[in-house]
């Protein structure tokens, strides 16, 4: 069985056209090249700034002990006493200025009576 000539044509035309269309490994290697280098530097910078971000929750986590601490021992100051000796105003003060630490750190200041 013959094909017919105008369909070997038309076969033939279409390879050719898949031929000339295609995209070689070395065309996409070359375009891919420079988003492959940009997605490299962002990368690194995220991982940088993650390390930093890091590095400041650390520190925040600390400076929160070192708060509650602090009204720890302002509320055992003020439980023991001391406002009867005379401290009554800096105990007060101690509590406002903590209430200011804490209002900046974002945590949440337990309430006064």
């Amino acid at each position: 069985m013959k094909m017919p000539v105008k369909k070997k044509t038309e076969i033939q035309e279409l390879s050719e056209f898949i031929r000339d269309h295609m995209v070689t490994k070395e065309y996409l290697d070359e375009r891919l090249e420079p988003i492959y280098r940009t997605l490299e530097t962002h990368t690194q910078v995220l991982e940088r700034h993650t390390q930093i971000l890091e590095g400041y929750i650390v520190t925040l986590s600390g400076l929160e002990a070192e708060v509650k601490d602090v009204r720890k021992q302002l509320e055992d100051l003020q439980e023991r006493g001391a406002s009867n000796a005379g401290f009554a105003k800096e105990i007060d003060y101690g509590f406002k200025r903590l209430a200011a630490i804490e209002t900046h750190l974002g945590m949440q200041s337990p309430k006064r009576d």
